[in-house]
């Protein structure tokens, strides 16, 4: 039997991948929002494993994750008013969908909530607008 965990993590999502040299060697992440949004993201999937009493995955994996975004100002008319052709707006512009997707596989490997990031061997994604942001992911356990 398959199991399905699924939660939201609060919060505009932050890509990870981009470093710039410091010097003496040392490189940095580019993105100053990735470090809180992994720490929220580890404490968000660890609050819901302890909720739902869920044991680390060790099997293969299938990974469902929707990075939503906050609509833009010119996604609403002068009134503040969404315009409906905005409504299923998808988000085509930076962080790429690789870079947010490689935050979210560490996150889920540091949470604990999977054994390591090389068990996910299916992952359907998408980039949104949305009136909440967020991250909505679902984990499927394959055997």
């Amino acid at each position: 039997m398959n199991r399905i965990i699924s939660f939201g993590i609060p919060g505009i999502p932050a890509p990870q991948g981009s470093k710039r040299h410091v010097g003496n060697g040392i490189l940095v992440e580019s993105s100053k929002r990735l470090r809180p949004w992994r720490a929220d993201a580890i404490a968000t999937i660890q609050q819901k494993a302890d909720e739902i009493k869920c044991k680390q995955i060790t099997t293969a994996v299938r990974v469902y994750a929707m990075f939503k975004f906050p609509y833009l100002k010119s996604h609403c008319n002068s009134k503040g008013i969404l315009r409906p052709a905005s409504a299923d707006a998808h988000k085509t512009s930076a962080p790429d969908l690789d870079k947010l997707l490689r935050a979210l596989f560490d996150a889920l490997t540091e949470s604990g909530i999977i054994r390591d990031d090389a068990l996910i061997v299916e992952v359907a994604c998408a980039k949104r607008y949305s009136h909440v942001p967020e991250t909505y992911v679902m984990l499927e356990s394959v055997r």
